[in-house]
């Protein structure tokens, strides 16, 4: 099994990555400005929080919940109506037949909008606020765009096309809601939707106790945390890093060595060959992690132990930022596993809304 130790660099000075602890009173982005002192994630709270803990304590205590890190359940906070509040999106499985739930906050209340999607995942497309449920059977497709609205999923689009079944010589169907339409009518109808950029959503953390904390109490909160300083050095990265990029890239935010600040995870693309750049703060100076890591575009985090890694399950090399030897064995993996990179598409809008 090969497994590598990290990365020493220029972290072997333990005062780059350690942070006054921070009082248990909640703080606003404007009290750590005006007082210069560092703030904590879990400090900054939402009305959502508590309703999605308690559905994923539900969840996981149910008969639904597989505990498998690989294949089994996970969740995944996403926007999906452009109201700058996170969705709740479980996704029970990665086997074919499994749907995401999906739920949402309405006037305080938790109310579950509907289920989506297949293998665990359904097709965002963030900047059209709508999402995408197919079904592909045997020669045909049928499928339905939907959005969010007053607590439940719309459809804005459905569609069905037989035209892979052409060779068995059965009657070719095109049909927009509902209608029989010809080709170019369907094409033109499906093209906004088709040459949307769309991100697959609902299997980012598994439901282990540290990920469930990162996700609802870390990582929707950097924002508010990082100081005028570091938000310029954090935009600035991101502006250079665009202006060469593909139209692939994305990015994430992540505390990666628990010093409660969050680390930058650039990823170059979503192919087999992609990997991800990681940058951190220290000192109000941002610096590069040596190498490229992941798969796909994405890496995996330990929230446990602070070790990143590969998604790809079959690839068992193990980095972290704390020095240690990983290549004795001794590792072995949380139940809290986040999977890093593609939170964010990298352009303009984006960085602004993730690092304000």
């Amino acid at each position: 099994m090969n497994r590598k130790s990290i990365i020493a660099l220029a972290l072997s000075a333990a005062a780059l990555l350690t942070v006054s602890s921070c009082s248990n009173s909640k703080k606003s982005s404007a009290d750590s400005q005006e007082n210069n002192q560092p703030v904590s994630p879990a400090s900054i709270s939402f009305e959502w929080q508590e309703p999605y803990k308690g559905k994923l304590e539900e969840f996981k205590a149910s008969d639904k919940f597989n505990a498998d890190l690989n294949s089994g359940s996970r969740f995944e906070l996403q926007d999906l109506n452009g109201d700058s509040t996170p969705e709740l999106i479980i996704s029970p499985s990665s086997n074919h037949p499994a749907q995401c739930i999906i739920y949402t906050l309405i006037g305080g209340s938790l109310t579950e909008a509907g289920s989506a999607g297949d293998f665990g995942l359904i097709n965002y497309f963030p900047e059209l606020n709508v999402i995408q449920d197919e079904y592909q059977g045997d020669g045909f497709v049928l499928g339905k765009f939907e959005e969010l609205s007053g607590g439940t999923l719309n459809p804005v689009l459905t569609y069905n096309d037989n035209s892979a079944s052409a060779s068995s010589g059965v009657k070719i169907v095109h049909e927009i809601n509902g209608e029989d339409v010809l080709l170019p009518q369907y094409d033109e109808a499906m093209k906004p939707y088709l040459s949307a950029y769309s991100i697959p959503v609902g299997r980012k953390y598994s439901l282990g106790e540290k990920a469930v904390e990162f996700a609802l109490y870390y990582n929707e909160s950097w924002g508010a945390v990082i100081n005028p300083t570091q938000r310029e050095q954090l935009t600035n990265k991101l502006n250079e890093i665009m202006e060469t990029a593909g139209e692939d890239a994305a990015f994430d935010l992540c505390d990666l060595n628990g010093n409660e600040l969050p680390e930058l995870i650039v990823s170059a693309g979503k192919a087999d060959e992609d990997q991800c750049s990681i940058f951190y703060l220290a000192d109000d100076q941002l610096y590069q992690l040596e190498g490229s890591y992941g798969k796909n575009g994405t890496i995996a985090h330990d929230a446990e132990n602070h070790v990143f890694f590969s998604s790809d399950p079959e690839d068992k090399t193990y980095w972290s930022f704390g020095g240690g030897d990983l290549s004795d064995g001794s590792y072995t993996k949380s139940e809290s596993i986040v999977v890093l990179g593609r939170k964010y598409r990298l352009n303009e809008e984006n960085v602004t809304a993730a690092l304000n």
